[in-house]
């Protein structure tokens, strides 16, 4: 009877793994780790190449739209005549602020945006990917 009492509740006692599966594991982490860093980074770079692409594009749009819109004109009445720009201030901002080219500025200013914030974020990613493999290093030797 006892004996089939031990043999029911041997499962319960403790087993320690061995050092080698937990290396093994320690490791399969660490390439999982790194594989999703490189991915990472990938798409950074990849994401500021084509936001680097199209930034060229964006500033012609906006130059163009800057020529047609006619605010070259207020800014030459601006300059040419200061006295007139002093006593009709209001007039000639809000004139300004009518012709602005919105959605040149805007597009613009997002592949500007995206390209400096995932340049950015390829940057950190990849000293950090460096970092991991000095401790990849460290943990080989």
């Amino acid at each position: 009877m006892t004996k089939y009492f031990q043999q029911l509740f041997s499962y319960l006692e403790e087993k320690i793994p061995s050092q080698e599966l937990l290396r093994k594991v320690l490791v399969t982490i660490r390439k999982q780790e790194i594989r999703r860093k490189n991915q990472k980074m990938i798409g950074f770079l990849l994401l500021s190449l084509v936001a680097a692409f199209t930034i060229p594009f964006t500033s012609q749009i906006l130059i163009n739209q800057i020529n047609n819109s006619g605010i070259a004109y207020f800014l030459e009445a601006i300059v040419n005549d200061f006295h007139s720009f002093l006593s009709f201030w209001q007039e000639f901002i809000l004139a300004i602020l009518e012709s602005l080219p919105i959605t040149g500025l805007l597009v613009f200013a997002v592949s500007l945006e995206v390209f400096i914030f995932t340049f950015r974020l390829f940057l950190h990613e990849k000293t950090f990917r460096n970092q991991l493999s000095r401790q990849r290093f460290a943990l080989k030797v």
